[in-house]
């Protein structure tokens, strides 16, 4: 029992503590939530309600004008539901959905006014009008949702044939000028026409004066009278109301614009086929109504073959419309196809322009001379075989050698090559004869350019090739021969003469051996050991006289030994 009731009061106390837990975890949450919501209703500016204008607050003097001689009032009263307002803007949606804004005049405290007067191209038919209405802080009140409108008449109305003219063209006008009635006012017109180059009548000037009360004109389009192009100018009608004698001025425009130079001729070149370096003469014709030729800047533009622009140059004026200038390709640029562009331009930025075609040719290398050894290419040239060739060359090219070539054929059409590049007048090619046969060599000798082109001297002189005679070593062919029988002789001579030495020293020794024998049998014979040896070297050198000397001295060098022998 004891032990059950500590389980139940444990059980209850962690019930309790979890208990309290939560209700501290919900009470901060809450706190926090509520700070949160403060912060955001610091921050937040709740703004007044915006309400519509009451269409009654609106009040406009006429729903329909003609304008020049009419106008409509228009007065908003914000005493009922915008007592605050300070500014009001109208804001006008014409017809053709262009939109102007205006500013009313307050004339009360809670009046505003304005009264709206349309100009000579106010936009005719029904214009819709709202009204934003601000308090001093510029805050909006109303919702825009209110539109009132009126509609504009015109009693005058001009047509043009065209609404842009060149120089040279016609203008026709037609013209109707209506007399009308208006809010209970009858209105009669007469009027009077010109041509202005404004609007402004502080500073417009009057071009010229047409005829009063017409309803149809036709004017010619000249310089005299339109001295500038590119230009609107305007049909001025001076309207007269007769009854009042009020003056308005209708203005209605049409644009004098610029007629482009004309290029009256082919591009001229001469000659449409050159080298660089060639002089060209560029000409052509040309023209415009407005500007005289000689004002005329007429520019030619030279692209090469690779798109890049090589020369921009003005022409000259010549007379009789003739533009010309002369040029020349520099001898960097490369050869092909070029572009030619010619534009034409007048005082007024008009342009003309046509385009055609030059090719550049290449300037072909030259080969001057070329020497072989020192010796010049008219000379007659026999080489030993193991000699070297060395060619030297006077070459020359309007753009640049790259490559010079020497090329030898001999006698069984058999080709030897060598190339180089071209470093100046220093450029040698050497060839050693020892890599070429013997016999005739013909020398052909060819030059490249940095274009590729290829000049060879039989092109370049229309002359055979030279030949250079090459004499062969003939001993050299049986040199191994006479190498090997001359060894084989000094061999069979070293041989005998061994051979020769060998037997004759075993047979002076057998010589030699005799006489002692003899000495020791018999001691009469004493005194003649002297006179042998003499007359055995007489002998020898009798028989041994076409040996060499060396084999003398060695036989006398030998005798003394052997005598020695005897004494012992």
């Amino acid at each position: 029992m004891t032990k059950n009731r500590y389980k139940i009061i444990i059980l209850f106390s962690f019930i309790l503590f979890g208990f309290c837990l939560n209700s501290m975890l919900i009470s901060l949450n809450d706190f926090q939530t509520i700070n949160y919501e403060d912060n955001e209703i610091e921050e937040f500016i709740n703004p007044k309600f915006a309400a519509a204008l009451n269409y009654d607050d609106i009040i406009q003097n006429a729903t329909s004008i003609y304008r020049l001689f009419e106008s409509i009032n228009f007065t908003i009263d914000t005493s009922n539901d915008f007592p605050d307002a300070v500014n009001i803007t109208m804001e006008i949606q014409f017809s053709n959905n262009s939109v102007r804004n205006y500013d009313m005049d307050q004339v009360e405290i809670n009046e505003f006014y304005y009264e709206y007067i349309p100009e000579y191209n106010a936009p005719l038919e029904v214009q819709n009008v709202s009204f934003y209405i601000y308090n001093d802080t510029h805050t909006l009140l109303n919702d825009h949702t209110t539109y009132t409108n009126f509609t504009i008449h015109s009693n005058c109305i001009a047509w043009f044939n065209s609404s842009e003219y060149f120089i040279g063209d016609t203008l026709y006008a037609e013209l109707m000028v209506n007399n009308f009635t208006s809010n209970f006012i009858d209105y009669g017109f007469q009027w009077d026409l010109t041509i202005v180059d404004s609007m402004d009548e502080a500073t417009q000037n009057n071009l010229l004066d047409l005829k009063s009360n017409v309803n149809q004109f036709t004017l010619p389009i000249d310089n005299e009278t339109f001295q500038d192009v590119n230009k609107i100018y305007y049909l001025k009608v001076n309207m007269t109301d007769i009854p009042s004698g009020k003056i308005v001025a209708a203005y209605f425009p049409f644009n004098i614009i610029n007629s482009i130079p004309t290029i009256i001729s082919e591009i001229d070149l001469s000659p449409d086929e050159l080298f660089r370096t060639d002089e060209c003469l560029v000409s052509i014709n040309a023209t415009d109504i407005e500007t005289v030729a000689e004002n005329l800047t007429i520019t030619v533009i030279i692209q090469d073959s690779e798109g890049e622009n090589v020369i921009e140059k003005e022409l000259s004026y010549n007379g009789d419309n003739l533009f010309s200038t002369r040029f020349i390709i520099p001898s960097n640029r490369p050869a092909g196809r070029y572009k030619v562009d010619i534009t034409a331009m007048d005082d007024d930025n008009g342009i003309d322009s046509k385009s055609t075609f030059l090719t550049v040719k290449n300037n072909p290398p030259e080969i001057h001379s070329y020497e072989i050894n020192g010796l010049s290419m008219n000379q007659s040239i026999s080489i030993f075989y193991g000699r070297n060739l060395v060619f030297s060359f006077n070459v020359s090219d309007t753009e640049g050698v790259s490559y010079v070539k020497i090329a030898l054929l001999n006698e069984n059409n058999e080709w030897f090559n060598i190339t180089r590049d071209y470093k100046g007048t220093n450029t040698e090619i050497t060839i050693r004869t020892v890599d070429l046969t013997g016999g005739i060599w013909y020398v052909y000798v060819y030059v490249i350019d940095t274009d590729g082109t290829v000049t060879s001297l039989i092109d370049d002189y229309d002359m055979a090739p030279q030949g250079i005679r090459i004499i062969p070593d003939v001993l050299s062919s049986y040199l191994p021969w006479i190498v090997f029988f001359v060894g084989l002789i000094i061999g069979v001579l070293a041989g005998i003469g061994v051979i020769y030495k060998y037997f004759k020293s075993k047979f002076g020794e057998s010589q030699a051996v005799s006489p002692k024998k003899r000495e020791t049998t018999s001691k009469k014979q004493v005194p003649k050991k002297k006179v042998k040896p003499k007359i055995v070297e007489e002998e020898l050198k009798e028989k041994e006289s076409k040996e060499s000397i060396p084999e003398k001295e060695e036989l006398k060098e030998g005798a003394p030994k052997r005598k020695i022998k005897r004494k012992l």
